[in-house]
């Protein structure tokens, strides 16, 4: 891969090991990616399956966006 990515797993989002070995590839040495697994978190966290009026999981989801946001204006 040559542009940076960022991913944001919840555990749901694939299994264990794969996501191990795509976190690996994504961390490589001299790669620009940003990985971070929401072990608390579920699919869908950050849209529309999101639950707001549970305090953990607005803390959650405010943070998801805070990372996407600095990650864009680091590489765009």
């Amino acid at each position: 891969m040559t542009i940076p990515h960022i991913c944001l797993f919840s555990p749901q989002d694939g299994n264990p090991d794969l996501m191990k070995e795509y976190t690996q590839i994504l961390k490589a040495e001299g790669k620009s990616n940003y990985v971070e697994i929401y072990s608390s978190m579920f699919h869908g966290w950050m849209g529309a399956r999101a639950n707001l009026e549970n305090e953990d999981n607005a803390k959650e989801f405010e943070r998801g966006y805070i990372e996407v946001a600095n990650f864009f204006h680091k590489h765009l």
